[in-house]
């Protein structure tokens, strides 16, 4: 019998020891901005690789999660520029991939 195809992956590896990206993250926005790092992870891995990311879904995604836009937006923008996600790839196709 054939192995069902499915989409995104079953899990991804996460260090114990995390790097300077995710450490100045939480530094900056607490376990809030951690915590929103990861779940962005969990939906583009169950995805694939990469997920369309434009407003509407930031605000689905901030109102799924309980966080306001506002705080949401700020921890993105942090992510983006740490590179946690591409921001070439945000500013040009509006997608998030790591």
């Amino acid at each position: 019998m054939a192995r069902v195809n499915k989409q995104g992956i079953e899990y991804f590896p996460l260090n114990v020891n995390l790097d300077n990206k995710f450490k100045f993250l939480q530094a900056k926005h607490g376990l809030e901005g951690f915590a929103i790092a990861i779940k962005l992870l969990q939906l583009i891995y169950s995805e694939g690789y990469w997920i369309k990311f434009g407003d509407d879904e930031m605000f689905m995604f901030a109102s799924d999660n309980k966080i306001r836009i506002e705080n949401f937006k700020e921890i993105l923008e942090t992510c983006l520029e740490k590179s946690i996600f591409s921001s070439a790839l945000f500013d040009k196709y509006h997608i998030l991939t790591s």
